[in-house]
């Protein structure tokens, strides 16, 4: 498989975002301890991708406001 029949940039953080947002709520709202300790972790990987692809400018995803999916401010 070549990089060329890959996903495209977009469509990577397309996808990161859509996956944050699913975990952020998980995090937020799972009664199990572990579980939203789990989900943050997750979370902190997904802003990782993110960074690396130039699309984040802060190394604290703990101080961003929540990933909205639908790109809407």
């Amino acid at each position: 498989m070549s990089a060329e029949d890959g996903l495209s940039r977009a469509e990577i953080t397309d996808r990161i975002a859509r996956a944050r947002s699913l975990i952020q709520e998980v995090r937020d709202e799972a009664p199990i301890p572990v579980v939203a300790h789990s989900a943050h972790q997750a979370d902190m990987y997904c802003h990782r991708l993110m960074w690396e692809l130039g699309e984040e400018t802060a190394n604290t995803p703990e101080l961003e406001e929540p990933v909205d999916p639908e790109g809407d401010e």
